[in-house]
């Protein structure tokens, strides 16, 4: 029975770990005892929380894309294709900072000035 409203009063008999609702304690026990209710439909994969399942879908979604080949991400700048989008992301502030560099090394050649130069960051 909670003590005080908010603070931790569920307390793990095995590893201690305290939690302020009776099921999350629960949720937790299932580390200990390896009991494993949820299964992926795809792998077979077991997991004690059904929101493991739902990550691992998407983990798994995500990877199957690396072994047929599609590649849903485009990148306008250079046209170059990815199959996960945190490769476009990089790509695109990889793309932006070369398109930064050669537009500066460009106006350094105009002015002749090596002692001084001129450099432009475009964002």
């Amino acid at each position: 029975m909670p003590k005080e409203r908010g603070k931790s009063v569920y307390d793990c008999d095995i590893c201690g770990k305290a939690f302020s609702a009776n099921n999350a304690l629960a949720i937790h026990k299932r580390i200990h005892t390896g009991l494993k209710l949820y299964h992926c439909d795809i792998c077979g994969k077991s997991f004690s929380q059904s929101s493991k399942v739902t990550l691992h879908k998407l983990n798994l979604a995500k990877h199957k894309r690396i072994h047929t080949g599609e590649k849903r991400y485009h990148c306008d700048t250079c046209e170059k294709s990815f199959s996960q989008k945190e490769h476009l992301n990089y790509q695109m502030t990889s793309a932006s900072q070369d398109f930064n560099i050669n537009y500066i090394i460009s106006i350094e050649r105009l002015t002749h000035n090596t002692y001084n130069p001129v450099s432009i960051n475009i964002y």
